[in-house]
């Protein structure tokens, strides 16, 4: 997951998250093929912090209503 707060870099998050690449574009069949197109790394959390952040965010009891108040855009992957 990839919490930013502004829409306008949801497109280059994104391209940061998929290690630099249109990789997801091109599984939405956007483009015909994918390559790097920016800097990027690999965010993955290993399965013990993966695990940490799933039961924080079970017991999340923010609404959408702030969410939206707060500006927070979420991406999952």
């Amino acid at each position: 997951m990839l919490v930013i707060n502004d829409p306008q870099f949801e497109k280059r998050a994104e391209i940061i998250w998929e290690k630099g690449t249109n990789r997801a574009a091109f599984f939405r069949g956007e483009i015909n093929k994918y390559g790097w197109v920016d800097i990027g790394s690999s965010f993955l959390p290993s399965e013990i912090m993966a695990a940490f952040l799933w039961a924080q965010l079970e017991n999340l009891t923010r609404s959408r209503k702030d969410e939206a108040q707060y500006g927070i855009h979420i991406l999952t992957a």
